[in-house]
């Protein structure tokens, strides 16, 4: 909600122009387009259709209305358009489905729209604060991710700063993870030789998940039951298919057909559980407010990493020989 009754700059009301075209279901749509000319108009990507009180009916392009057929009325070029409430705070990347989106007031009334170059200007700044958060820069709110380069090398630590000591907590974990199976590592040091593999492909296929999840909550209201069967059919899949080749690739190379399986089988598990990681934390964050962004990258990373291990770990003790 705007603070002290003023609109905030990123909201519809701050960011709109009113000098904008209008016009009436019923007037003719030649005529219409005539009349733009000797106007300045603050934006003219599409004629607004308004009924007598001004309240928004939709929205006719003007590349359409200029090609309208003798005698077509600008009701029956009319596209159905869903106005910005003044008040709303504009999101890129789900508006630009209209490329000048129109602002109504709290009736319905129409007020003006949101210019094409103010849309795209949010999308790229929208962009670069997402691109930041995912490899954990954070930014202040002053000082976005394109001026970065030009900051101070201490302002830059402490940016990354945050995420990376999170890293260093999660390889404190998987270090002691791995000492506890240090028994088996040293009966048999061939099960070390896989887990840089391991880690690598659950933590990309994760990533890819994460891309997936945070540019779907970006769009707007998603299904997230089908989002959650799609990705995780997806990534069981990936790793069904990574097993396959694994499977025959280690068991000739080291001759050792136990650890193949639980290899392939750990590739699998992997596979499935970094998809799971990389839905569940962006929309996580989603529910609770915060940017989904901020569920990926670096503290996806930390908890995908830790689950290859530990799935690979209990493969090794469920299959291999004591």
């Amino acid at each position: 909600m705007p603070r002290n009754g003023k609109l905030l700059p990123e909201f519809a009301g701050h960011l709109m122009v009113r000098q904008i075209a209008k016009a009436q279901a019923e007037d003719d749509a030649a005529l219409a387009f005539r009349g733009l000319g000797g106007t300045a108009f603050a934006c003219l990507q599409n004629l607004h259709v308004v009924d007598a009180g001004g309240h928004l009916l939709g929205v006719v392009p003007l590349i359409e209305l200029a090609a309208a057929p003798p005698g077509s009325r600008v009701g029956a070029l009319m596209r159905p358009a869903r106005g910005l409430h003044e008040h709303d705070r504009v999101v890129p990347a789900r508006e630009l489905q209209l490329a000048a989106p129109p602002v109504v007031d709290g009736a319905g009334r129409l007020l003006g729209c949101i210019p094409p170059q103010v849309m795209l200007a949010l999308g790229r700044r929208a962009h670069g604060r997402d691109v930041a958060r995912m490899v954990g820069i954070l930014h202040d709110g002053q000082e976005g991710p394109a001026h970065a380069g030009e900051a101070p090398a201490w302002r830059r630590a402490a940016a990354r700063l945050p995420w990376l000591l999170l890293g260093l907590v999660g390889s404190a974990v998987m270090a002691l993870l791995m000492a506890g199976f240090e028994h088996r590592l040293a009966s048999n040091i061939a099960v070390a030789f896989f887990v840089p593999s391991l880690v690598f492909l659950a933590d990309s296929v994760g990533t890819q998940t994460e891309v997936v999840v945070v540019r779907a909550l970006s769009l707007g209201p998603v299904s997230f039951g089908g989002l959650v069967l799609g990705e995780l059919a997806t990534g069981s899949l990936i790793g069904l298919t990574l097993a396959t080749l694994a499977l025959p690739l280690v068991g000739f190379a080291l001759g050792d057909w136990a650890l193949a399986s639980a290899v392939a089988l750990a590739l699998v598990a992997a596979s499935a559980s970094a998809t799971g990681c990389g839905l569940l934390l962006p929309w996580a964050m989603s529910r609770i407010g915060v940017d989904p962004a901020f569920g990926s990258g670096p503290v996806a990373s930390v908890f995908q990493d830790g689950l290859t291990l530990l799935v690979y770990f209990l493969m090794v003790l469920w299959i291999l020989p004591a």
